[in-house]
């Protein structure tokens, strides 16, 4: 039964990882298309090989069942099917309510899209109870070091040898890898150190910085930043001297201003309008979605279910629907989509996951993923979205059996 088990977690591991190495396929046509100059086009094109992705994760999850049809125990608890049964029952409301409204099917499905990779945290969580988390993260980052190769080439090929598509930084064009933006290449590339920080791999901070140069020359602020929280926070990790450690604590809020007000300049981010303290249009837009909110129930419960994912304007185009919105923050699409009671679930997620590790390591994660969720909705941010939700279940048990108190690092 043993070897059995492993087999499981090692297969399960390298279907996960030909999910991620599918971004590199996926994108192709739209990566050629930019490279090309081709500002028009902002979404990805080829859905022929888009389709690779939801084909893996359908391979994925239909491996995952065989768990519970061969009778091993633990797949899922009964705490764990009460809260899916609370957001299921939730989310069918919201999507008939959604119809009600008179929207076409489209709208509501589009925005149950932030679920789609949710079934692997409950993957990697049980194969991470069943053999050893800590381990299965160490061999997860050590198979992303081919692709965060890959990318690197990719992004060093395209800041010297292809024209600004998407603005210039002092070193040159703004890297977009194969992905349609250049925010999602450096959400990757941080998302990407952020397992080589947590893991214990050889020279993972030599791969970490890699991560965090080419997350900067993205011209990414958010990247750039949460790539530099980890590079803090391996500094306290190695720290031995308390008295060190409480100094980087105490300076960590400063260094964070610091580092925002730099990779605000535009020869850094390569970007018209972020100059310092210039978040006017950030703002606008948060006010322009908060204006669709016509009394209580819009509040509590969205004003409609699609109407804030940036999948719907992928697929049906910008403006087309009354109360459409595109999203840079994944709380507002929350808010636009499930209200302030779906608000309250995912802050409920992140409270639990915290309480019940007690762990350094997800304190850092947690963190990591609320500095991108604030600019990104990063549910929906492929591959970022498969990296955060695999970690997620894996974190959920690596620490179990040895937890230390928050700031209790080694």
């Amino acid at each position: 039964m043993k070897d059995y088990v492993l087999s499981i977690s090692q297969i399960t591991i390298r279907l996960v990882y030909l999910l991620i190495l599918i971004s590199l396929i996926a994108s192709i046509p739209q990566a050629i298309s930019l490279s090309q100059g081709s500002l028009g086009t902002v979404v990805e094109k080829g859905v022929g090989l888009r389709w690779l992705r939801e084909i893996t994760l359908i391979i994925i999850v239909g491996f995952a069942l065989l768990y519970m049809i061969y009778g091993l125990p633990g797949f899922i608890t009964s705490g764990t099917c009460v809260a899916i049964l609370i957001v299921s029952v939730y989310t069918i409301f919201l999507f008939l309510r959604t119809i009600l409204l008179g929207y076409e099917i489209i709208v509501p499905i589009s925005g149950t899209r932030i679920f789609q990779y949710v079934p692997l945290v409950l993957i990697a969580h049980y194969i991470s109870k069943i053999t050893d988390g800590q381990e299965i993260l160490n061999r997860f980052a050590n198979m992303l070091r081919f692709y965060v190769l890959v990318l690197v080439i990719i992004g060093i090929f395209q800041v010297f040898l292809i024209p600004p598509i998407q603005g210039r930084t002092f070193l040159g064009s703004r890297p977009f890898g194969t992905f349609s933006k250049a925010n999602i290449y450096g959400m990757t590339m941080a998302t990407c150190g952020l397992w080589f920080t947590l893991s214990r791999i050889p020279h993972r901070n030599k791969w970490l910085i890699l991560c965090t140069i080419m997350s900067i020359i993205s011209g990414s602020r958010a990247a750039a930043l949460a790539s530099s929280l980890l590079i803090i926070y391996s500094l306290y990790r190695s720290c031995s001297d308390k008295t060190g450690k409480n100094l980087i604590l105490s300076i960590t809020p400063f260094i964070l201003i610091f580092l925002y007000l730099g990779f605000s300049n535009k020869t850094i981010s390569g970007r018209e309008g972020t100059e310092i303290f210039a978040l006017e249009a950030r703002i606008s837009a948060w006010k322009n979605a908060i204006t669709n909110i016509n009394g209580i129930v819009d509040l509590v419960f969205g004003w409609g279910l699609g109407l804030t994912s940036n999948t719907l304007s992928t697929l049906v185009g910008f403006n087309v629907y009354n109360g459409q919105v595109i999203c840079d923050s994944l709380f507002v699409s929350i808010l636009g989509g499930y209200g302030l009671l779906g608000i309250i679930f995912y802050v409920i997620a992140i409270l639990w996951t915290i309480m019940h590790t007690k762990s350094i390591k997800v304190f850092v994660f947690i963190l990591f993923q609320l500095l991108l969720a604030t600019v990104f909705v990063i549910f929906e941010v492929f591959p970022v979205n498969v990296l955060l939700f695999f970690l997620w279940g894996i974190l959920l048990t690596s620490d179990q059996n040895k937890r230390r108190p928050i700031m209790d690092i080694r």
